[in-house]
């Protein structure tokens, strides 16, 4: 996908707590909610990493990015700790 400064968020706009760019082909995540979660996860910890998948999962981050078209090998960008998109 190559649209930039394209995005969806979890909640109305005056209650952003993600929200979700298209920066570059990549997704780039950022929010308060993301700030929070991030603050408490190692990514070398592979359970901490476990973690991070389920939080994001139950904010709704991982729907609204199938949502937005990603692809498997898409690039995913959350606070500098970037990954590749698998199903």
């Amino acid at each position: 996908m190559e649209t930039d400064n394209e995005f969806l968020s979890c909640l109305d706009k005056d209650e952003e707590e993600f929200r979700i760019d298209i920066i570059e082909c990549e997704y780039t995540v950022t929010g308060p909610a993301i700030d929070r979660l991030m603050r408490r996860v190692n990514v070398d910890d592979f359970e901490s990493r476990q973690y991070m998948q389920r939080a994001l999962k139950n904010m709704g981050v991982m729907e609204t990015l199938r949502k937005m078209d990603i692809e498997t090998g898409d690039t995913v960008d959350i606070k500098g700790f970037k990954f590749n998109w698998e199903e």
